[in-house]
């Protein structure tokens, strides 16, 4: 866990989510298995003497940002112990499955920034399928809460995975999140702020996909079913989206303004359940 995750990493694990040395080694091993860290890590050291020492790093570095937003998520998920072996068995097949197809899957904006820094990568010297693998695992994190949807929708994850990733491209989740990890961290409660609201935005972009597949028919494409979705909540979305362009034209908002802006989208699912 040191190796991988660096000297610091249990114990800011722990301080940001109040877990114990226990729990925050169990988070890490679901983690290691269901991401298989061991088959990437062996993947970069085939490397080894093939590639700049400078282009491993930046792969290391690309799953150690997954590692770290996967184990919070555990922490922060599952308060008690963590069974290792059940959460490895429920959410490995789908991971296995789906991380691969992260570049189809995702949309718009999100696809553009993952063929950006798999060309970034590749310009360091990455093989042109290792690049593309690790520019995608941070969104592999966005699987966890696939599983989740789709054990309360009763879906199967291949339905769902479309869908959150349409429904993220739809509201500018990721252009939120990117902000966030702009914040400034200067001590322990700027990054426990950062924190909250990262998992906040995720929380959001996980009710709406689920409002969205709940008031949608499973046949459509699913930009139809955003489309859909937003057309019966025109009028909320309005009222939503204009009081958003204020923020989104603030060159660095700050905690205020993007807590405001998640208020707005709570709003926005609330409006949503109701039409349902």
């Amino acid at each position: 866990m040191v190796n991988r995750g660096g000297m610091t990493f249990a114990f800011r694990a722990a301080e940001e989510t109040g877990a114990t040395a226990e729990q925050v080694t169990r988070a890490f091993v679901v983690c290691r298995e269901v991401f298989d860290m061991v088959g990437f890590v062996a993947s970069v050291e085939a490397l080894d003497n093939v590639v700049p020492t400078e282009t491993q790093t930046a792969l290391y570095l690309e799953f150690r940002r997954l590692l770290d937003r996967a184990v919070r998520w555990f922490l922060v998920n599952r308060p008690s112990t963590i069974n290792v072996a059940s959460e490895v068995e429920r959410f490995s097949a789908v991971v296995a499955e789906l991380g691969p197809q992260m570049s189809k899957m995702l949309q718009g904006a999100e696809r553009k920034r993952l063929e950006a820094r798999t060309k970034e990568l590749e310009k360091l010297g990455a093989p042109k399928e290792m690049a593309v693998r690790a520019a995608g695992l941070l969104d592999q994190f966005s699987l966890l809460d696939i599983v989740e949807i789709s054990v309360d929708t009763d879906r199967e994850s291949t339905e769902v995975g479309p869908v959150y990733f349409a429904t993220s491209e739809q509201f500018g989740i990721d252009a939120m999140l990117t902000r966030v990890t702009k914040l400034p961290r200067d001590d322990r409660w700027d990054s426990l702020a950062r924190g909250a609201l990262r998992y906040d935005l995720y929380a959001v972009l996980k009710a709406l996909t689920t409002s969205v597949l709940d008031s949608s028919t499973s046949g459509l494409a699913p930009k139809e079913r955003t489309r859909a979705w937003s057309e019966a909540n025109a009028e909320s979305l309005a009222r939503a989206n204009a009081a958003l362009a204020g923020i989104q034209r603030l060159e660095s908002p700050g905690i205020s303004a993007l807590s405001v802006a998640l208020r707005i989208l709570r709003g926005v699912i609330r409006s949503g359940s109701a039409t349902i």
